[in-house]
């Protein structure tokens, strides 16, 4: 489905400075694994039955790291130690749906409401009360989204995350001629804090 573009709009961060809001951090976080695109057809073409995944659904810290999660509740070992990472290089290859439920406190409704990410890691299907909002693109890139229109004052909301799995061409580390040299802060946009509170999905010791 396209994103529902006359609801909900991306604001620029700059936008956001110097108005007086207050911020909601949304921490009850569950996250399940699929095969690619299955949750964007939830069912199955030939057969009509719905798509299930390939983990059950898990705690999850955000920000935080699908590894992590995944290591705290036992689906996979310590990626750093040993040779566990080559047990856990299906993780890069699956897409990740990070889903919570909120809901407004007394003192926010009648006003704008934003939803912010700092950054996702890489390509993010984001959808607000089953709809749409965008499809974002750039791990170091903040989101910010006007969703006033679209969240519910009364009841709970549901937001979902849907992360694809990483292209192969982007690695974690940059091969310029016969120079190989790793991601390190020169080469990120922002601040140093801004650089280490971001969400990542890839471990810092895989290429994928």
């Amino acid at each position: 489905s396209e994103p529902c573009k006359s609801r909900a709009y991306r604001q620029h961060p700059a936008v956001l400075k110097g108005m007086n809001m207050n911020m909601i951090k949304l921490r009850e976080w569950k996250l399940a694994g699929f095969w690619p695109h299955v949750q964007l057809m939830h069912k199955s073409y030939e057969t009509g039955v719905s798509l299930s995944g390939v983990t059950d659904w898990i705690d999850a810290r955000v920000p935080g790291c699908v590894y992590s999660d995944l290591e705290r509740a036992g689906l996979i070992e310590d990626p750093h130690y040993g040779e566990n990472s080559k047990l856990c290089e299906w993780v890069a290859n699956r897409w990740w749906n990070y889903q919570t439920i909120f809901t407004l406190p007394e003192e926010e409704k009648g006003k704008r409401c934003f939803l912010r990410f700092e950054g996702i890691d890489y390509k993010a299907h984001i959808y607000l009360n089953g709809q749409l909002l965008t499809v974002h693109e750039g791990m170091f890139i903040p989101l910010c989204l006007d969703v006033s229109a679209i969240v519910r004052e009364e009841g709970e909301n549901a937001l979902t995350v849907i992360l694809e799995n990483a292209p192969d061409e982007m690695a974690q580390i940059v091969t310029i001629g016969p120079i190989i040299k790793n991601i390190t802060e020169e080469n990120v946009v922002g601040s140093k804090e801004d650089m280490y509170t971001l969400a990542l999905r890839n471990a810092t010791f895989s290429d994928a």
